[in-house]
């Protein structure tokens, strides 16, 4: 029954162009956000040249970690909009749902896999494409691969939770 509820909304992901237009918006605004990070060439603004050497340091250190924060603001807008959604997208049909011979276990776990499936998807594009411009380190990409892992669990999690409860 999972792997049919998760079949069906993908199906309707694709057909839906009102829910295919909410799912590019995020796109755009990661890339349009990343491009903006690049221009900086990973270096704090310079300002007056005030800024204690500590503060420098940890700036440079915060965008080192750009990569993990444009993954999970990309992916966490994709998981609002899937994850929150999720049981109202079914709209009126939603008694065909509860009618059916379903447990409620496998309905949320095939709603928590189609928003977490694409979420992670596109997280993880944006993680790797980052970090391959940026040229980041092994040890830093996996670290932040396991954070972004972890916290798009975590948030669809806490977004399914909130739609479920409104269904």
């Amino acid at each position: 029954p999972v792997r049919a509820i998760v079949g069906k909304d993908f199906l309707v992901l694709r057909r839906d162009l009102r829910n295919l237009s909410q799912l590019i918006s995020p796109l755009i605004l990661g890339v349009i956000y990343t491009l903006a990070i690049f221009r900086t060439g990973g270096e704090p603004p310079a300002g007056r040249g005030e800024a204690p050497g500590w503060f420098m340091d940890s700036f440079r250190t915060a965008l080192s970690f750009g990569n993990v924060g444009m993954s999970l603001l990309v992916g966490w807008m994709v998981s609002t909009r899937l994850a929150g959604v999720g049981f109202s997208m079914e709209g009126k049909n939603f008694w065909v749902l509860k009618a059916a011979p379903l447990r409620a276990v496998d309905l949320l776990l095939a709603k928590y896999l189609v928003a977490y499936l694409p979420t992670l998807a596109l997280g993880a594009v944006f993680l790797i494409v980052i970090s391959v411009v940026q040229g980041t380190s092994a040890d830093i990409f996996l670290y932040s691969l396991v954070a972004l892992i972890l916290s798009l669990a975590g948030m669809n999690g806490l977004n399914l939770g909130f739609g479920a409860a409104g269904a």
